[in-house]
């Protein structure tokens, strides 16, 4: 089973309001790594930097939180325009680019 561990709460609400809280989160998902059969695929490989609470629980503008809801609601990837449409291409979601619904007819102009 895959499960994709966020760091942002629903709904633009903080996750992590002190540092500490951070802490206490690694140790919840070390305790399910040692319980649970599971591999994490990316760890966290660097230092976090100085500021990094602000920024996890920094606000998303309307443009990226509408982005996100899209990417949710069509099932696409989030990321670069051209890196989404690579990606869509490899995993067979390029349906997921498309609008919703079915294509207009075209006229057959004879």
């Amino acid at each position: 089973m895959v499960y994709h561990v966020l760091n942002r709460g629903n709904g633009r609400m903080r996750l992590f309001h002190k540092e500490g809280d951070y802490e206490a989160f690694e140790r919840v998902l070390a305790e399910g790594l040692q319980r649970y059969e599971m591999e994490l695929l990316s760890p966290w490989p660097l230092k976090r930097p100085r500021n990094w609470v602000a920024r996890v629980n920094r606000e998303l503008n309307d443009q990226q939180l509408e982005g996100i809801r899209i990417c949710v609601q069509r099932g696409r990837p989030l990321g670069g325009e051209s890196w989404v449409r690579r990606t869509a291409n490899r995993l067979g979601l390029a349906f997921t680019l498309r609008g919703p619904g079915r294509p207009r007819k075209t006229p057959n102009i004879q």
